[in-house]
């Protein structure tokens, strides 16, 4: 059996190949800013609150409130959900 070799120079090639793909497709991904603001008491089955293709970037905060800070404190709520285009 026959063995397929590269040559250094090819393999440069293909690695350099590589790096600017991963660059273009990180050039192209957006950031979304989200600040939520409203809760839901319960998981359920709502639109998206926010709409995502694979690579893009999310910069989002928590809601506050009195359950984190006392017992007994009212549950500030679920946030979402988020939409990633071709996630299954």
């Amino acid at each position: 059996m026959r063995t397929r070799r590269f040559s250094h120079g090819t393999i440069r090639i293909l690695i350099a190949l590589g790096i600017l793909l991963a660059f273009v497709h990180a050039a192209r991904a957006e950031v979304h800013r989200f600040k939520p603001t409203i809760g839901y008491p319960t998981f359920a089955r709502r639109e998206p609150v926010l709409r995502l293709r694979p690579g893009d970037i999310v910069e989002t905060e928590t809601l506050w409130g009195e359950w984190y800070e006392r017992p007994g404190g009212k549950w500030p709520g679920e946030v979402g959900p988020f939409y990633i285009e071709g996630a299954t």
